[in-house]
């Protein structure tokens, strides 16, 4: 099946939007196994880390040329490549190369601590299409907000190089990128057991923040199954990303209490699997107690479809809902995204997006 699959990825230029479908499909009953996750529930901090590392280690390693030429592939969208970075666009080279567009290590290699440095360099869960002028000027600095403007994309303003609100140098990618970059710093660290401090100038701080506002959209999905596929490895933080708030990546030593942690008045998690076809479970948790818990999920046109009143539920916990992706009637509803939103009678949670697919 990998074969077929990995022939279905080379092509997909041509024919995306249909082998999305195709590839979910053929997948489904392997990417989202149940127990691929399993072994790390009520984790936090070290443990949590070992747990993921154990489950994402000693993926199938592929050739730094090969693994540029499928990053490239899974990220090329009506025939043009587009920089993470900067948002200026490229022809996609026929046949591949990487004279225009570079392949940009998220966490960066001058900073490989020594051992699987070949399979760190071609690991695609952090390699990502890149201008080489761009790519050059942020160079192994690390990521932050930039507050001194030096230089500014003229493709997204929102893509900056200068130094950060301490007048430390740093580079800020567009903000579409920038929970998708987090993400691949979490992951690598994870997978390698390299901590943030490895490169200086991260701010943990700043990474959680990019992650929590810019959270998993349905192309870094996509792109998250389709390494899946080649490296049989995937990144942690797209399918749960609530695990970032339960592991201090500049220390993972740090025991982080999963009390604290649900001390929060309302917290609702990305559903898991996403996409999903037939069910989806979808988790949160409360800090007291209330007259009424209600999860809600809407159409993309904003209509409501379905309320669970949640009757029995405890406080700072996690609590699980499971969607059939049923109306209220009963009904069977099309593919398509779908958002979901928690409220009590005194809060309401931050809307979360998910993506049937029949």
């Amino acid at each position: 099946m990998c074969k077929a699959i990995l022939f279905l990825i080379m092509i997909m230029k041509y024919f995306k939007l249909v082998l999305f479908n195709i590839i979910i499909i053929v997948l489904a009953s392997n990417i989202y196994a149940d127990d691929y996750y399993a072994g790390t529930e009520g984790l936090s901090g070290e443990e949590l880390v070992n747990a993921l590392h154990n489950i994402i280690d000693d993926h199938i390693y592929y050739s730094y040329q090969q693994a540029g030429e499928y990053v490239f592939i899974m990220n090329e969208e009506d025939g043009y490549l587009t920089c993470v970075y900067s948002g200026e666009q490229t022809p996609m080279p026929d046949p591949i190369n990487f004279q225009y567009f570079n392949r940009e290590h998220t966490w960066p290699q001058s900073y490989f601590e020594e051992g699987e440095i070949a399979v760190k360099k071609s690991d695609m869960h952090h390699l990502y299409p890149t201008n080489p002028d761009v790519n050059n000027l942020r160079a192994n600095l690390p990521f932050g907000d930039v507050f001194n403007v030096w230089w500014t994309s003229i493709y997204d303003s929102t893509c900056k190089h200068g130094t950060n609100i301490n007048n430390e140098e740093c580079f800020e990618p567009r903000d579409i990128h920038k929970g998708d970059a987090a993400r691949a710093l979490f992951y690598f660290g994870i997978r390698y057991y390299m901590e943030l401090p490895e490169v200086k100038g991260w701010e943990q701080e700043v990474l959680k923040e990019w992650h929590n506002d810019d959270p998993p959209d349905s192309n870094e999905i996509y792109r998250n199954e389709q390494v899946y596929t080649l490296q049989e490895n995937r990144n942690p933080l797209i399918d749960h990303p609530e695990f970032a708030d339960l592991i201090d990546f500049e220390d993972f030593t740090n025991a982080i209490s999963i009390n604290n942690f649900y001390d929060n008045t309302l917290y609702l998690y990305q559903n898991y699997p996403n996409p999903f076809n037939p069910t989806t479970t979808v988790s949160f948790s409360v800090a007291q107690m209330s007259s009424f818990v209600n999860l809600e999920i809407y159409n993309i046109k904003g209509q409501k479809i379905k309320t669970f009143r949640i009757q029995h539920y405890e406080i700072q916990t996690l609590n699980q809902v499971i969607w059939d992706g049923k109306d209220e009637n009963g009904k069977q509803v099309p593919s398509g995204v779908y958002l979901y939103r928690l409220s009590t009678n005194n809060f309401q949670s931050n809307i979360q997006k998910m993506l049937l697919m029949q």
